[in-house]
């Protein structure tokens, strides 16, 4: 998974946030992708956890980190939810580290022994708010 959201997203608003010139196409899982150059490809998934639904993106960028932190940013305001993106642009990271967005906030956080990762109990713990020089400059 790319990016967690903690209530289902509108593919409306979905298709405006990554299309560029390509339509979106969401899918169950990946082995029913028509995966081609002319489309987006998204796979909505569920867990049971406090970030409920999970989105991959069958998109490449040349930055990637800076595109999917840049979606997360973009739902956690446009769609009113809180997001998780599972990786840190943050040099001495952790790999239980992710970045949550809530309404264009962005948070350090540990997403280890979580029902979100399937290895433990615990929801994902928020560790300390971040401001804008932790992110990469494309993202912005």
């Amino acid at each position: 998974m790319d990016l967690f959201l903690s209530k289902k997203p509108d593919e409306e608003l979905l298709s405006r946030i990554v299309s560029d010139v390509r339509p979106v196409v969401f899918i169950s899982d990946w082995i029913s992708s028509p995966l081609s150059e002319e489309h987006h490809v998204i796979v909505l998934s569920q867990n049971k956890s406090e970030f409920p639904w999970g989105l991959s993106f069958g998109k490449e960028a040349d930055d990637q980190e800076a595109w999917l932190l840049s979606a997360a940013w973009n739902l956690s305001i446009l769609a009113g939810c809180r997001t998780l993106y599972t990786g840190s642009p943050l040099e001495r990271a952790k790999p239980w580290h992710c970045i949550v967005f809530d309404q264009g906030r962005a948070f350090l956080a540990d997403d280890s022994e979580t029902r979100l990762m399937g290895d433990g109990e615990q929801e994902v713990n928020i560790l300390r708010r971040l401001d804008q020089s932790y992110f990469p400059e494309s993202f912005w």
